[in-house]
């Protein structure tokens, strides 16, 4: 009977006495840290972002990824796009849209792989 007593006291109390510390502990988070922060100005760009894009063989289909991507609305952003050595006309296809949007062309002559010409690109980021 004894045990049931002291259960059901821990029972009733524990959650009490840890919810008055929890708002003390968050009282003095908010007083002593939080309310000394300032607030942040999301209106103003920080960061950028950068679109990498690798190709190979897809003449058909690059026009509308780069259309896209440079019709984004991101403040500061750098496209990226790196030809694998496609085999097709993949590489004139960008060179005439090089002329209409602002991007890197990268032109690697023979395929090594996605992940080499993504790597390749993100140590030519900028941003």
């Amino acid at each position: 009977m004894q045990i049931i007593y002291h259960l059901s006291s821990f029972l009733l109390y524990y959650p009490l006495v840890m919810s008055v510390f929890w708002l003390i502990g968050a009282s003095f988070y908010y007083f002593l840290i939080e309310r000394k922060q300032t607030a942040i100005d999301y209106a103003k760009p920080r960061e950028g972002i950068t679109f990498i894009v690798s190709c190979f063989n897809e003449a058909e289909t690059i026009t509308a990824t780069v259309t896209s991507i440079s019709k984004l609305s991101y403040p500061q952003k750098e496209l990226i796009v790196i030809n694998d050595g496609s085999q097709d006309d993949t590489a004139d296809v960008l060179l005439r849209l090089k002329e209409l949007y602002s991007f890197q062309f990268i032109d690697l002559k023979q395929n090594q792989g996605k992940a080499n010409a993504l790597n390749l690109a993100a140590k030519k980021s900028e941003i």
